[in-house]
């Protein structure tokens, strides 16, 4: 369910009637934003994802080269991976030249043909032919909703088990080769800027649903409504927040800093309470400890 931001107007209008209804509306749906991204009240749980490995096939072939390639002769890799994707590699005996063909590697804009993977320029292989049982993995999964922006990932499970979140420095120190290490399930997970997600260490099997990633939201730049609990729950807060951001609009003809700075005040309070009804839900019972 959703509430159109319009309907916040009556209640900014009784306190600053001379604003126009589209400079009323954006300041509402930038409190908005800014109450969800502190707050992290808004949590949803994403689509499930499929884990995508080609595994122990012995049609697989190294090619160094400008660009180098992956080849096969039985496996179509459209079937599995898509341009920008990033890929590791194992193999299933211990070959001298193992480690140089590991990764990780980025599968180059229109590199992803049937029998044949193009890596990115920058990526360097050494020419290995078919034969042995190679694993190649999907290693960085994109997080996206179409329902708002996600500000963070809250909870990760795979197949059923919750994974520890870990920081890109903390795994560069405790774990060797952390971005190319197989196995048959991860215990941890890290999530970079871009809101890429990679598993620790990167599944040596194709599941499929296995992965399930709770995020918290907050609504589009182009929203015109948003979750109806802002607006049942917080309709006093996000009214203070969108008075305390048009009474200090210095160019404006309605504003006024004084009643401004006493919006504002009103505003952090009240989202000082959502804060933590982000963190320990609604009900009595409390979370202390949980980090995920």
């Amino acid at each position: 369910m959703s509430e159109e931001i319009k309907e916040w107007r009556q209640e900014v209008f009784k306190f600053a009637p001379s604003v126009p209804p589209e400079e009323c509306d954006d300041a509402v749906l930038a409190i908005c934003r800014d109450f969800c991204n502190y707050t992290k009240l808004w949590k949803v749980w994403l689509t499930p994802i499929d884990i995508v490995v080609i595994e122990a096939a012995t049609d697989i072939a190294f090619v160094s080269g400008s660009p180098c390639t992956i080849t096969s002769t039985d496996t179509d890799f459209t079937d599995y991976f898509s341009a920008g994707d990033i890929i590791v590699t194992d193999h299933e005996t211990g070959e001298t030249d193992e480690s140089d063909n590991t990764g990780p590697f980025t599968i180059a804009t229109g590199g992803a043909a049937a029998n044949t993977l193009t890596l990115d320029a920058g990526d360097a292989l050494v020419s290995e032919t078919a034969g042995d049982s190679t694993y190649i993995s999907k290693a960085v999964y994109p997080l996206t909703s179409t329902l708002g922006d996600i500000v963070e990932v809250r909870k990760c499970i795979f197949d059923g088990e919750s994974l520890d979140e870990k920081g890109e420095d903390w795994l560069d120190i405790n774990i060797p080769n952390w971005q190319t290490s197989m196995a048959s399930a991860p215990s941890r997970y890290t999530v970079d800027k871009d809101r890429y997600l990679r598993l620790v260490p990167v599944p040596s099997d194709a599941v499929e649903n296995a992965l399930r990633v709770q995020v918290a939201l907050k609504p589009l730049r182009t929203a015109t409504s948003v979750e109806d609990f802002l607006h049942d729950d917080w309709l006093d807060t996000i009214t203070d927040g969108a008075l305390g951001r048009l009474l200090s609009m210095t160019s404006k003809p309605w504003r006024d800093f004084t009643a401004a700075d006493y919006y504002r005040a009103r505003y952090r309070l009240s989202r000082n309470d959502g804060f933590r009804r982000g963190r320990h839900g609604y009900s009595k019972a409390r979370n202390d400890g949980i980090t995920a």
